[in-house]
């Protein structure tokens, strides 16, 4: 993979931290903390303190010219109905603070049909750090497992459709560090819309039975890192959807869940581009996937540029898949094209005797998929699966 604007990111973004810390020297009496507990917040687990919440966001944001903090303090926990967190913001950069619990209803009715349980949106040099936990309480949802199609036998309404822990829009320049997410009712974090963000030392889980619950979901956003962090969920640890570019992975573990995935993307003839993906120094333990692309046959648009590299399986369902049929085994016209995908440095072992499944498009095949130094043992010898590739595949 060529040298991409990453590497530039990453010199920009520490002359901001740079001039950050200069800042902070000479304007140190200008910060301004916002503790949620002097807005009246309880933080016992059972008072509703959302207005508390917003009472201090809004004096957070709302500060002129300095950084200031939004300070949830430690040893006690918050609970919040659904609350929207929106900028502009008059403060020149936010913190907030996540050393206490937060906790989500206990009652679906609370959620009265929104799709998200926390938004934070428009917040731009937005860091957000500390050793809290958001417990989205997903047991009382995955019960109620609903399908976003009107044509499914058990569609979503207002009372089953099960929200998002945290989503994140429109915010650049950010950084999510050392926090955990739990039992969300579905995605557990949704990127989208967001560039140059660092995500580090994140905690997600759920237990790997729950639907749906995906770790981190990124969409329409560009130069976005992920290090050193744990996701065990019932879905992807990381999903790439549309608009994606630029990312590097490294260091992460996941499982259990479905692996690292892009897509999937196409769905209903829909246009799609994902490129630039890097994902290294990563381990799968006991996850249905490893690495993988799927797409549904009638879209457009392209996934290319993707490097997978020093990854370790650990009794991994199927380690390497390239699917153009996602859902849909009838071949159409036209298909989210799939090229330049590079695996090299996979090891490990597995639960299947297949390595490498490739399901490609014999309209729009896939093209240019190498493959160096893939090793997995298995149960059994270990194959090729292949519906039909263009390019090379190196075993």
């Amino acid at each position: 993979m060529q040298s991409s604007p990453m590497d530039i990111w990453n010199v920009f973004f520490l002359l901001i931290s740079l001039v950050s810390l200069r800042f902070c020297r000479s304007e140190a009496g200008a910060f301004h903390v916002f503790d949620v507990t002097a807005y009246g917040a309880a933080g016992d687990a059972k008072t509703d303190d959302s207005n508390a919440f917003l009472k201090a966001w809004e004096s957070t944001c709302g500060s002129v010219g300095v950084s200031s903090t939004f300070l949830i303090p430690s040893h006690k926990t918050f609970l919040l109905k659904p609350l929207t967190f929106s900028g502009e913001c008059k403060a020149s950069r936010i913190h907030i603070q996540i050393d206490g619990n937060l906790l989500a209803p206990g009652d679906r009715e609370s959620f009265n049909g929104r799709k998200g349980w926390i938004l934070i949106q428009n917040v731009q040099f937005l860091t957000v750090l500390g050793s809290g936990e958001l417990d989205g309480r997903g047991s009382l949802w995955w019960p109620r497992e609903c399908i976003q199609d009107p044509r499914h036998a058990r569609p979503c309404d207002d009372t089953t459709y099960r929200p998002t822990l945290l989503t994140i829009d429109s915010c650049n320049y950010l950084t999510l560090k050392g926090w955990k997410l739990l039992n969300s009712p579905r995605n557990h974090l949704q990127l989208q819309s967001c560039n140059y963000v660092s995500i580090s030392g994140i905690s997600i889980y759920a237990p790997g039975e729950t639907p749906n619950t995906d770790g981190i979901n990124i969409f329409r956003s560009k130069h976005v890192v992920i290090t050193d962090s744990r996701i065990a969920s019932g879905d992807d640890c990381i999903s790439f959807l549309s608009g994606v570019f630029d990312v590097r992975i490294s260091s992460v573990a996941c499982g259990p869940g479905h692996g690292i995935s892009i897509g999937s993307l196409g769905k209903d003839n829909t246009e799609a581009f994902v490129s630039q993906i890097l994902v290294e120094e990563t381990s799968f333990t006991n996850t249905k996937n490893g690495v993988r692309i799927k797409t549904w046959q009638g879209g457009s648009g392209y996934v290319t540029d993707i490097e997978f590299r020093h990854i370790v399986m650990n009794s991994v369902e199927n380690p390497i898949v390239i699917d153009q049929y996602y859902f849909d085994k009838t071949n159409k016209s036209s298909a989210v094209a799939v090229r330049n995908i590079d695996y090299f440095d996979i090891k490990g072992t597995g639960s299947k005797e297949t390595v490498v499944s490739l399901a490609c498009s014999l309209s729009v095949p896939c093209r240019n998929i190498r493959l160096n130094e893939v090793e997995c043992n298995f149960l059994k010898s270990s194959s090729f699966d292949t519906a039909e590739a263009s390019g090379r595949i190196h075993r």
